[in-house]
């Protein structure tokens, strides 16, 4: 059988990461004097990368000043990544079964710097083996364009037609149109993806009903 892939977005689809972001956001804020936001505000600005999302969540900062941040940030993230957030109900038991299907691979693909990525599922779902975690450091062209995910899929040995893509985010959704991937929209997320019900996730168990029977994973968690 040819291996079918399974590419997860991270913030938004495994963990629910918006207190560790927006707690790393703020802690920046604060070391530069500035008040900290509310999660709201901060919100907007997530899901196209650091440079996005300091730029916005940092207006009062000059532009050449936003390297340095972005260092700062990463590593108050490197340091601290886990300030309350948590992994979305089901999403241990579910990998873990998916996990030991030989007949899928399990990709990342964020726009996350990759180190930081690493560390974060290092807390969060410590002990669980990814076949591949592409942060946007890491590809040629970050997420919304379809680079990021095809170079993903490249890089499990997996062509577009023999996988999918769940994220939570619009640019997810893009990107996954974009490489010719199917993708399902992990509505429980922070992201705000819109999909019709066939493509909508509630719950991460959902995901099971919608894969290749052929793979013998069960049908629900």
């Amino acid at each position: 059988m040819n291996r079918f892939a399974i590419v997860f977005d991270l913030d938004g689809t495994l963990v629910n990461s918006l207190p560790d972001i927006c707690g790393n956001v703020n802690r920046v804020r604060e070391h530069l004097g500035l008040v900290a936001w509310d999660p709201a505000r901060i919100r907007p600005h997530i899901g196209r990368g650091v440079e996005y999302l300091l730029s916005g969540a940092l207006p009062e900062s000059p532009a050449v000043d936003r390297p340095r941040l972005i260092d700062l940030f990463r590593a108050f993230y490197m340091e601290t990544p886990a300030l309350g957030g948590a992994t979305y109900p089901g999403v241990r038991l579910a990998l873990e079964r998916i996990r030991s299907s030989p007949a899928v691979a399990l990709g990342i693909a964020t726009n996350k710097h990759t180190r930081v990525a690493e560390r974060t599922l290092e807390h969060y779902l410590p002990g669980l083996a990814f076949d591949a975690v592409c942060g946007a450091d890491s590809v040629s062209r970050k997420k919304p364009d379809p680079a990021h995910l095809l170079e993903t899929l490249g890089r499990l040995g997996v062509a577009p037609a023999r996988a999918c893509f769940v994220g939570d985010d619009p640019v997810d959704l893009a990107c996954a149109r974009a490489a010719g991937v199917t993708f399902y929209a992990a509505a429980y997320g922070f992201g705000g993806v819109e999909a019709d019900a066939e493509g909508r996730l509630e719950s991460f168990g959902e995901l099971f009903a919608k894969l290749p029977v052929e793979l013998g994973l069960p049908r629900g968690v």
